[in-house]
């Protein structure tokens, strides 16, 4: 398990993402990096509809799909790349939404978390999320 990371996202290219997206979390897994933003009304209302289904396989992947919607960069990519990328990283860690730093990043940027309002947008790296 990776202990230190060296960061591979400028600040630079933070400061782009949050001017572009409003409010974006960088998470840290396995020497990964990711940045989610926040998601559009309509993704947040599918997303709920999806938690609420009587179908189990519709509620159980809908904060895959919340995760999906939302991711805009990893590891440099950015566009269709990084949603291929992040594809890629599912394959290999098929529950990587429900790691606690990545489940924590999408509930502050869907508005579920109290403290998020008070937390400054990440763009410095003080509130980068990392899973070691």
């Amino acid at each position: 398990m990776e202990t230190n990371h060296v960061q591979r996202i400028t600040e630079q290219q933070l400061s782009e993402l949050a001017k572009k997206y409003a409010d974006i979390r960088l998470v840290i897994y396995q020497g990964h990096e990711l940045v989610f933003r926040n998601p559009k009304r309509a993704e947040a209302k599918r997303w709920r509809g999806m938690k609420n289904s009587d179908k189990e396989d519709i509620k159980g992947s809908a904060d895959e799909a919340l995760a999906q919607w939302t991711i805009e960069y990893v590891d440099g990519k950015e566009g269709p790349a990084c949603k291929q990328a992040f594809l890629d990283l599912l394959d290999r860690w098929p529950m990587l939404v429900f790691h606690n730093v990545v489940g924590t990043a999408l509930i502050e940027l869907c508005g579920l978390d109290d403290e998020a309002a008070a937390k400054k947008s990440l763009t410095s790296s003080d509130d980068t999320e990392r899973a070691q």
